[in-house]
């Protein structure tokens, strides 16, 4: 939840570097974070996403330096 969080906080479109990631998802827990964690991780979430219809594309990968989210798909969405 932190990572899908940290990216849908984050403006469509624009990097999340990897580093930044690693510090705010693994921030709070026990574990050491690691690129393979890391990797698994968008890969379950990308699974989870498309469990309910989302396209695994929706999170994409800046090749060596982070994720980020398909601007194309992501609108604002305000509860009153």
């Amino acid at each position: 939840l932190r990572l899908l969080l940290l990216l849908l906080g984050s403006e469509p479109g624009a990097v999340v570097l990897k580093n930044d990631i690693l510090d705010n998802v693994w921030e709070k827990s026990d574990t050491f974070p690691s690129n393979q964690k890391l990797w698994y991780l968008i890969k379950v979430l990308r699974n989870k996403l498309a469990s309910i219809g989302i396209s695994e594309s929706f999170i994409s990968n800046a090749h060596g330096v982070g994720y980020f989210l398909d601007g194309h798909n992501v609108a604002p969405m305000f509860v009153g």
